[in-house]
């Protein structure tokens, strides 16, 4: 593996992830989406807060997304090398579901309330 593709492939998401993890953490020390959905608001201000909710939601899920498949790749190759194909098809249903529940975790951070804690 070269540089570039080091780069595009493990660095930028994991940038990206660590970013949007910050992102996140002040989201929610903020009030989070009861902040933005809240009484009171003007609606052009809702729209805006709504948009950033989304674009945040959505960086963050490409980027857990891309880093876990590199990491299923790994394991799914670990199981298939050493374990064999019965392992390997039962560890990519597993990896599957672990890449398909990701974008509601990241919503239900994003949505879960700064005060609850």
């Amino acid at each position: 593996m070269d540089g570039t593709i080091c780069v595009f492939l493990v660095d930028l998401p994991l940038l990206t992830l660590v970013l949007a993890v910050i992102g996140v953490i002040a989201w929610n020390r903020n009030g989070g989406a009861m902040s933005v959905l809240g009484r009171g608001i003007p609606m052009d201000m809702k729209f805006v807060g709504i948009a950033a909710m989304v674009v945040l939601w959505l960086l963050l899920s490409v980027a857990s997304m891309c880093l876990a498949f590199l990491g299923g790749l790994v394991v799914f190759y670990v199981l298939l090398f050493w374990l064999g194909h019965v392992a390997a098809s039962i560890g990519a249903v597993l990896i599957l579901t672990f890449l398909a529940s990701i974008p509601f975790f990241w919503g239900w951070a994003l949505l879960r309330s700064g005060e609850q804690r």
